[in-house]
């Protein structure tokens, strides 16, 4: 039989998990999102994905985390990719995979955006 679990135990395991996740998310500093919607797929976003994940992992950047989402409504802009900083987020558009390098080494490494590329408004 199984023994019980006291209120203790219970402040306990929260208190663990509350740490974890906070060291996890001090960690990251900046999100890549790549929106994967019907409409970003046929435009091309898996290629986009795919190249994101080979330039974090030859450039082995930490604290960034990749990620995918839906479509945002922008279906003439797509594949869409979403750069996420502290205090800011900035949707680039039209993103080909030959782009990708150049916004992770500019941007997500030398927090310069691509001026030309930014879908603004968005």
């Amino acid at each position: 039989m199984a023994s019980k679990i006291t209120l203790e135990d219970l402040k306990r395991i929260k208190s663990q998990a509350a740490q974890s996740t906070a060291l996890r998310e001090g960690e990251q500093t900046t999100k890549i999102v790549v929106h994967m919607g019907t409409c970003g797929i046929a435009s091309g976003a898996r290629e986009i994905m795919t190249e994101i994940m080979r330039v974090v992992a030859e450039k082995n950047l930490a604290g960034v985390t990749v990620a995918h989402a839906s479509c945002i409504g922008l279906c003439d802009r797509e594949p869409i990719l979403t750069i996420e900083k502290p205090n800011e987020k900035v949707r680039y558009g039209n993103v080909k995979p030959e782009m990708v390098k150049r916004i992770l080494e500019e941007h997500v490494i030398g927090d310069r955006m691509i001026a030309d590329w930014i879908i603004k408004g968005a």
